[in-house]
């Protein structure tokens, strides 16, 4: 239909309006001739079924289809919607606390990229540039935001529908950074400090194994204490992060010098 009408028309602009009517299914969309002949005022054409799947809370404050200059060569129908939601992202944890982390806004197509024929494809407006207004960042002292919008075509996996079908999806990425200087100050130097003084040991005579034990066996109870201090502040999770391999290093610091003063005896 929409090829018949640039036939007849040539290039289809601005003054065409698409728009969905209220109570109407998802799989419709109406475009209003500018300059209709006859009893052509509207045309119905198929509505892309776009939904944003991983998100869980949205307030809608305008949403709007249009056609801009549209072409058998460039058939592109533009989404356009402006709201307020909250997404769910799995985050990863590994380089706790030098990670960083790709929030995701999914976007996805209801139409299956293969029905008689046909395919429907999400793919970013190359035309208009996007930002990210990071100085609105609220949570900016924990985190940095990156500048730039990552897109991503990609689709779905069979496995993730009913009836093992895929679909289009565009993955519109933001890129966080954690700032890691509370844990540099607070814990990194801290434990080294405290992991150190271990070896003040060594100033005790070798013969003297209960002193240098004592001192040991000190500053260890002083590391067990610090690092149930931090366990009470970062994630739980159920695989180690880069911060506990750094406390478990320190133990295994603390068992060489106990070891090596054992065997000195």
């Amino acid at each position: 239909k929409l090829e018949k009408l640039h036939k007849e028309n040539g290039e289809l602009d601005d003054d065409w309006v698409v728009e969905k009517k209220p109570n109407d299914d998802c799989s419709r969309l109406y475009l209003k001739n500018p300059n209709p002949k006859g009893d052509q005022k509207e045309i119905i054409i198929k509505c892309p079924r776009l939904r944003f799947i991983n998100c869980i809370d949205k307030t809608v404050d305008r949403a709007w289809f249009t056609i801009k200059k549209w072409t058998p060569d460039r058939p592109v129908l533009k989404w356009n919607i402006i709201f307020a939601g909250t997404f769910q992202e799995h985050m990863e944890l590994g380089f706790f606390p030098l990670d960083k982390q790709p929030l995701k806004i999914l976007v996805q197509a209801g139409w299956e990229l293969q029905e008689r024929g046909e395919r429907v494809w999400l793919l970013k407006n190359l035309e208009e540039p996007s930002a990210i207004a990071s100085r609105r960042f609220v949570q900016s002292n924990q985190y940095k935001l990156d500048d730039r919008l990552i897109f991503s075509e990609n689709y779905s996996r069979p496995d993730e529908s009913s009836t093992l079908k895929t679909y289009s999806r565009l993955d519109i990425i933001m890129v966080v950074y954690r700032k890691p200087w509370f844990w540099f100050f607070n814990v990194i130097v801290p434990n080294f400090l405290i992991t150190m003084s271990m070896l003040a040991s060594y100033g005790v005579d070798y013969e003297n194994l209960e002193g240098r034990c004592g001192i040991t066996v000190t500053v260890l109870l002083a590391l067990v204490a610090f690092r149930h201090w931090i366990s009470d502040r970062t994630p739980e999770i159920s695989y180690s992060t880069v911060m506990d391999y750094y406390m478990l290093l320190s133990f295994f610091f603390a068992l060489a010098i106990i070891a090596s003063q054992t065997l000195a005896k």
